[in-house]
């Protein structure tokens, strides 16, 4: 039996590559191969991301952690927040289809962490 890959395109709440970058490696290599590897698929799913969480940020959804670097739900449940956004997504585009994906990967690491990375690559 094969040991399971921590980082793979269907875990995008799992991936956090903020310490792991080409120029500067980490003693993760199983992160830095990842993201060397699906440098741009990585890219591609961070900047839609990025854009839900600073509009959650502007409409006082969530809110900034003590460390910066993740943010809390400051309403709730979040869980149903987070499906209510994704169900006003068209699964007819592939736009829609995109934001539908990203936003279930937010709501898998809102319940798996109770909060979430404000990014995951930079």
């Amino acid at each position: 039996m094969g040991a399971v890959a921590r980082y793979t395109k269907h875990n995008v709440e799992d991936w956090d590559f903020r310490d792991c970058s080409l120029e500067n490696p980490s003693d993760d290599l199983e992160a830095e191969n990842f993201l060397s590897a699906n440098y741009t698929t990585v890219l591609a799913t961070d900047q839609p991301r990025l854009l839900i969480i600073r509009t959650l940020l502007e409409e006082g959804v969530v809110e900034f952690d003590d460390d910066k670097r993740h943010v809390r739900f400051v309403i709730g449940p979040a869980d149903d927040f987070l499906a209510g956004m994704k169900s006003a997504e068209s699964r007819f585009t592939y736009g829609g289809r995109l934001q539908r994906s990203i936003l279930e990967s937010l709501r898998r690491e809102n319940r798996k962490y109770d909060r979430l990375r404000t990014t995951t690559f930079l």
